[in-house]
């Protein structure tokens, strides 16, 4: 991974347990409120309707990362050359 991909990786982890920390704190403990923040959040930003940039704005791949086109590999079937 290049250092500014590393970069921003660290800087979306760093914000993000803030944000979670906050909201199990605001939710009396309970990981009802993180657990669905974080569903949202995934939802949101790995839609197909979202921008482009953001995936490399959030820092990687992980989160908003458009899937790739599946290669499909053709099998010969049992006994033909």
């Amino acid at each position: 991974m290049p250092l500014f991909g590393f970069l921003g990786f660290a800087a979306n982890n760093w914000v993000a347990s803030l944000i979670f920390a906050w909201l199990l704190q605001v939710g009396g403990g309970s990981l009802l409120i993180v657990v669905v923040f974080h569903a949202w959040f995934d939802i949101v930003t790995s839609s197909p309707l979202g921008p482009p940039a953001l995936p490399m704005m959030m820092g990687g791949c992980h989160h908003g990362a458009r899937p790739h086109p599946v290669v499909e590999h053709a099998i010969p079937a049992a006994g033909t050359p």
